[in-house]
């Protein structure tokens, strides 16, 4: 467990040492809820890159200092889809590359709202805004997702249109069952109290995607 942010930062000038390359890497999780004194401590640093090359470059320089491979526990993680966990003493990574939760993206507009945090030689930690944070944890089967959702809700003043945007952007296609997790979580946060502006509009693009597989699968159905 991690309770103090200045280990992360520790970390990071660890790998920045071991990288034989520049790397953007965007952090999404409770380590960033740390830093908004959102929480006290986390389990996990939940990082991600936008390439495939700055992934392997990293794994090698974690495994370099000492981190283990792990396997995901899918039955812990459901849709997370983890790329790989690498775990050293008190530290544990979940590494991602390009995708989190199977195929929810870091978009190029998470990260044109990505803050910098850390500046060094090789390595840039940059940290997703709450806005993504909360989306990104919206995906989710996790109690404690839920509640660092509504503790970012009711603490901080969120951009709701970009997180309507995001959802719709991301959510296309054959992807649209996204839309309806996410629904189904502010739905949760809103039976808890909390203010989630854009509920309607969400509820009503959630029932089009229902709508939309069931006459897919009718039409399978029918196929056959």
């Amino acid at each position: 467990m991690i309770n103090n942010y200045s280990n992360i930062e520790s970390l990071f000038s660890e790998l920045d040492g071991v990288l034989e390359e520049n790397i953007d890497v965007y952090m999404i999780g409770g380590g960033v809820l740390m830093k908004y004194k959102l929480r006290s401590e986390t389990k996990d640093i939940d990082i991600i890159v936008s390439r495939n090359e700055e992934f392997e470059a990293l794994v090698d320089a974690f495994l370099s200092l000492g981190f283990n491979k792990q396997t995901p526990e899918s039955m812990v993680y459901g849709r997370m889809a983890l790329s790989h966990i690498l775990v050293r003493d008190d530290f544990r990574i979940d590494l991602f590359c390009k995708l989190v939760c199977g195929k929810f993206a870091l978009s190029e507009r998470m990260m044109e709202r990505a803050s910098l945090d850390v500046s060094l030689n090789k390595v840039r930690l940059l940290l997703c805004s709450l806005n993504d944070i909360f989306l990104f944890k919206s995906m989710t089967e996790r109690d404690g997702d839920l509640i660092d959702c509504q503790n970012i809700a009711t603490s901080h003043v969120l951009d709701w249109d970009a997180i309507l945007d995001e959802s719709v952007k991301q959510s296309v296609e054959d992807h649209c069952v996204w839309i309806t997790w996410i629904t189904s979580r502010m739905e949760e946060l809103s039976e808890r109290g909390v203010n989630i502006p854009i509920l309607k509009k969400m509820m009503s693009l959630s029932d089009e995607c229902l709508q939309k597989l069931e006459n897919e699968f009718t039409k399978g159905s029918e196929l056959r």
